[in-house]
């Protein structure tokens, strides 16, 4: 039951970030609603579809409806705090990767 809860979370924050990356790219290159959805979505489950079908398997996004949500919601994030000027006109220079995870930015030698 409780790693049933956890790995749902990690994929549930794993999706979210992977949706906000592809936001913000969308938004950097000044694409619209339809265009931010795009590549979130694209950006969040493509992975998981390439995988799935190098394996002969059926995408877990083609089964359950909980991936498309959580792509939803990072889009929609970054939709929102764009649209609702809390990132002040600016978009990250940065992918949403080194907020996720720290160490990447140590491993690379970025501050």
């Amino acid at each position: 039951m409780f790693e049933e809860i956890l790995l749902e979370s990690f994929i549930a924050v794993g999706t979210i970030a992977f949706a906000m990356s592809g936001s913000f790219k969308a938004i950097r290159h000044e694409l619209d609603v339809f265009g931010v959805l795009v590549l979130g979505f694209s950006t969040a489950l493509g992975g998981g579809l390439i995988r799935d079908a190098l394996v002969h398997r059926t995408p877990s996004a083609f089964i359950e409806l909980s991936p498309a949500v959580y792509a939803l919601i990072g889009c929609l994030i970054v939709h929102r705090a764009h649209a609702g000027d809390l990132c002040a006109g600016r978009v990250p220079d940065r992918d949403i990767f080194p907020v996720v995870f720290p160490t990447a930015d140590a491993e690379v030698g970025k501050p």
